[in-house]
């Protein structure tokens, strides 16, 4: 894991919104999404590519913990 640790003002760790990114990277469950830039605004290009990437999870619980964390906070 010492490649995932992110460093930033001499600090080490994880970051909330780095492990949020990880969370909502389709990549984690092995999906390639080519994107394009033009005039300064990204736009997806072309299809996702499935299996692209070896998966660290499946689709199925991505799926899930994306609704997870969209239930609201108790």
């Amino acid at each position: 894991f010492d490649t995932l640790i992110y460093k930033q003002r001499k600090t080490t760790g994880w970051y909330d919104s780095y492990i949020q990114k990880i969370f909502e990277n389709t990549a984690t469950y092995g999906e390639f999404q080519a994107h394009t830039q033009r005039d300064g605004q990204i736009a997806i290009a072309g299809d996702p590519v499935q299996d692209y990437y070896p998966a660290v999870i499946t689709k199925a619980e991505w799926l899930q913990v994306k609704s997870i964390r969209l239930e609201p906070a108790c």
